[in-house]
Parts: structure tokens; sequence; C-alpha cells
């Protein structure tokens, strides 16, 4: 199944990459997430936004066939690469930062074991 991500220019057909993935910055290589309509690295949170379509199983969505339960896959955008076609074709949204605390608490990443994870990335960031 191809799953649908958006293009720079919104009347092409949605054929970017995920927008996760580790960055070499020359020096150091490190999680990092990118816009998925104009490819430059995402580095606020608050600036960026996910958005998606469940309600299409055209537009990235996997369903499992004996729960009829799956994954809808959003693209993420910077708010300023919005455009109303995007819109139309994803008409949910969630903020970044929203979504990332989300994933911390899915995951199990919550007091002891999120600070730990806090003290690690600083040590990292320090190399």
């Amino acid at each position: 199944m191809k799953i649908h991500t958006i293009p720079p220019d919104p009347d092409q057909q949605p054929t970017v990459p995920s927008p996760f993935g580790f960055y070499f910055d020359g020096r150091l290589t490190q999680p990092r997430f990118r816009c998925q309509a104009c490819g430059q690295l995402i580095d606020n949170a608050h600036k960026a936004i996910l958005l998606w379509n469940d309600e299409d199983p055209s537009i990235g969505r996997r369903i499992e066939r004996r729960t009829e339960r799956g994954f809808v896959f959003p693209v993420l955008v910077h708010k300023a690469c919005r455009h109303p076609k995007i819109d139309k074709l994803y008409p949910l949204s969630m903020e970044l930062q929203t979504a990332l605390i989300y994933v911390l608490n899915n995951c199990g990443m919550t007091g002891e074991k999120l600070q730990q994870a806090r003290e690690i990335c600083g040590l990292l960031s320090e190399l």
C-alpha cells in the first residue's frame, strides 16, 4: 500500500518519505523531524502540525484485516507550509508538541523514566 505524504506542490500526488529520521549534521547523527511540504528540518515543535485523514482508506491508512483496527499515518508540516488543498486532503490535525506528549505517555515515559531519558539526552548532546 502506498502511503501518501505531502508534495511541495499541492497539485502533485504526495510522495515525500517519512518525516522522521536520523540526521547527520557533519558532526553528530541525531533523531530529527522534517517538514513533508518544504523538506526543511523542524527545529521547533510549536511551529509544526500533524495532519491526517482517517475517513478515506486510500490516504495513509493501513487496517489490520482481523480486527479492523490499524494505523492512520499522518503527515508532518510546518504550520507555515499548510495549504487549503492539503487541509482538504488531511482534515484532522494535532500540534506536534501535543503529539509528542501522547507518544511519551503511550510508551510509558513518565515520571522517573522520563527524567532518566532527559539526563541521557543531555549527556549525548554534550558529545
